[in-house]
């Protein structure tokens, strides 16, 4: 279960969405929670972010998208999700402009809309992509083109496809963009994080982090 209202009496866990930080930076009045008086126990995954378009479209690398005739269109579910703010940076990063069309219930939804020509693009997750459909036919049919990734490191899937450290360390990106760009794409490192209430009486045993820790690797 996960509530922020919930009693800090060691009995309630949080499997919450790591973006909810960043909403907490951005200082949306919604938000009703402070994310350091949580206690982290741990995360049964880490993701990698992804930015692929069609291939028809004709853009081979993320600089390609300058030379648009009109800003592409990118399917994202919410404002304050990854699926916006990550395509956006990249936009805003590397100048060009993106049609962002929000309010989609989720990356299937919009992976149909590019199946139907409704968008061109959707930034993900490598996870994701290769670990379901549409993503893994996709990749063998080469029906969509990878552009970046987010990963400090390269995932071997998409292994000739430059990280966006290395499409910054071509452009020599300033370093406030750098640091924006590591705080934006920080929830991956948390993954899907297990926290409860660091007010609890009680805490996560020893045994139990580390169990969390060993299906985390």
């Amino acid at each position: 279960m996960c509530t922020t209202s919930a009693k800090p009496d060691g009995l309630t866990f949080g499997l919450v969405t790591p973006a909810l930080y960043i909403e907490q930076l951005m200082g949306r009045k919604e938000v009703q929670f402070d994310w350091p008086k949580y206690s982290y126990v741990g995360s049964p995954e880490r993701t990698e972010r992804i930015f692929y378009i069609r291939a028809d479209s004709g853009y081979k690398m993320i600089e390609d998208m300058r030379k648009a005739a009109e800003p592409p269109k990118c399917g994202a579910t919410g404002v304050g999700t990854a699926s916006y703010y990550w395509p956006k940076l990249l936009a805003d990063t590397f100048g060009f402009k993106l049609n962002i069309v929000s309010g989609y219930p989720g990356a299937a939804d919009v992976n149909l809309a590019i199946e139907k020509r409704r968008n061109a693009l959707l930034g993900g997750t490598v996870q994701a992509f290769f670990g379901s459909e549409p993503g893994r036919t996709w990749a063998k049919t080469g029906f969509v083109r990878v552009l970046t990734q987010g990963g400090r490191k390269r995932d071997p899937r998409p292994s000739d496809v430059p990280t966006v450290w290395e499409v910054m360390d071509k452009h020599s990106t300033d370093e406030l963009t750098r640091g924006l760009t590591k705080v934006l794409l920080s929830p991956d490192d948390l993954g899907r994080p297990l926290v409860w209430s660091s007010g609890s009486s009680g805490g996560p045993s020893q045994s139990s982090s580390r169990g969390i820790c060993e299906v985390d690797e």
